[in-house]
């Protein structure tokens, strides 16, 4: 929900207390729906402007 709402990575990985990025993501970031749609939306405002 933190990487959800925007936060960055570094500060997930503080408030979770993992010593390394790469633990906090692959143990406790993964996508969501929202953020799928998100990207999507991205891409489509990206091909209508080509």
């Amino acid at each position: 929900m933190l990487i959800e709402s925007g936060q960055p990575i570094k500060t997930v990985q503080k408030k979770i207390r993992t010593k390394q990025i790469a633990t906090t993501e692959d143990r406790y970031v993964h996508l969501t729906h929202k953020m799928a749609r998100d990207a999507a939306d991205i891409f489509d405002s990206i091909a209508k402007d080509l």
